[in-house]
């Protein structure tokens, strides 16, 4: 690669031999080279050859004609043409480019002239490109510039959702695009990203590099996208649970609502579940039943702890299992036997065998009373 050479070529005289030279100056803003090349003409003994030259000399696709007076020497460049012609690089910069060149002297022994090359100029810097890591919102991703000069500068332009902005020099968002020189930047992902994706745990967040020369725009903008993911550890849910006794017959026994009799309390589970950072709760559960509210009422409640759930709309579980203080209360329970001292005696033996609880319930003691009725209107107490 190059900005200036020159190249040789032959004649239909052996003594006569044609060069180009060439050179070129570079718009780095426009992406384009301007080449000017000149074709000239030098014989290797002391004759002459003089008269009208006419030919062509093409740069790239741009063909220039004419015709000139030379007077060709051995100790002379006798110079035939010369032409200037703009050439755009590729869009990475890169450009090579053909250049020729015809011509002959009339009613001389320089017939024709076969001169080409190739060359390769220099590749012109372009835009810079830009790459990003995966962050969390409320972290910093890091983002990284790849600047093809190091005079460039660069604004970074991201979007996420419905949010777009830019990133200052701090690694702030701001609404308005600052040019940087930095090729390091952590960007700080704010927590307005959170809203963005209340229904799920993470979104793409896509970034923009305009690079610049001065005020002009260089090249195209480079794009790149990271991942930004709502930490589970600040965004699932809190949920808390109380269990109380709404049986006013057993309440009254033990003289506090959050003591359950065992088998006969009436439990109703209360549970306050929030969801975090945009999202909304969409499951909850009590002792692993799904509900619509926020309340399950168990009868007989037999436990000694119960447990909350609840998911949200990014996925997001918590749950708390919450003890239950019970008084161990065993249900009565009873079977009568009747038999008869002898087959035809009228006296009666009556047998009761059962499970009776006898503790404290707390506000009252448990007690056992038996009423045995023989018929509706002689009761016995026994």
């Amino acid at each position: 690669m190059a900005l200036q050479g020159s190249f040789s070529g032959k004649t239909a005289n052996t003594r006569i031999t044609p060069t180009i030279t060439w050179k070129a100056t570079q718009s780095v803003v426009g992406n384009y080279s301007d080449i000017t090349a000149t074709l000239t003409y030098r014989r290797d003994n002391d004759y002459v050859t003089g008269g009208t030259w006419s030919g062509s000399l093409t740069i790239g696709t741009q063909k220039f004609t004419g015709k000139k007076t030379i007077r060709i020497t051995d100790d002379t460049d006798a110079v035939a043409i010369s032409a200037t012609a703009r050439v755009y690089h590729d869009a990475q910069g890169a450009l090579t480019v053909t250049i020729s060149a015809t011509g002959a002297v009339a009613g001389s022994t320089l017939t024709s002239t076969q001169i080409e090359s190739k060359i390769t100029l220099n590749t012109i810097a372009r835009a810079s490109t830009v790459s990003a890591s995966d962050a969390n919102i409320g972290s910093c991703a890091t983002v990284v510039v790849s600047r093809k000069n190091s005079s460039f500068t660069h604004s970074i332009a991201y979007r996420f959702g419905q949010l777009s902005g830019y990133i200052d020099a701090g690694g702030n968002p701001t609404s308005t695009e600052t040019k940087l020189s930095a090729t390091t930047v952590n960007f700080l992902l704010p927590e307005s990203f959170y809203l963005q994706i209340p229904n799920a745990p993470s979104g793409v967040c896509t970034l923009t590099c305009r690079t610049y020369s001065g005020s002009a725009l260089v090249g195209t903008a480079q794009t790149c996208s990271f991942t930004a993911t709502a930490p589970v550890e600040s965004c699932r849910p809190t949920v808390t649970g109380a269990v109380t006794d709404c049986n006013a017959l057993t309440a009254a026994l033990t003289g506090d609502d959050r003591v359950l009799v065992r088998y006969a309390s009436h439990a109703l589970c209360q549970m306050d579940a929030r969801s975090q950072k945009g999202a909304s709760i969409v499951l909850r559960r009590i002792g692993g039943v799904p509900l619509e509210t926020d309340t399950l009422t168990l009868a007989q409640a037999a436990f000694d702890s119960i447990l909350f759930e609840a998911v949200d709309s990014r996925g997001y579980t918590a749950a708390c299992q919450v003890p239950v203080t019970q008084v161990n209360y065993v249900p009565l329970t009873c079977v009568a036997q009747v038999k008869r001292t002898a087959p035809t005696e009228p006296d009666a033996v009556l047998t009761l065998r059962g499970n009776c609880w006898k503790g404290d319930f707390g506000a009252a003691e448990n007690t056992l009373s038996v009423t045995v009725q023989v018929n509706d209107e002689n009761p016995l107490a026994v």
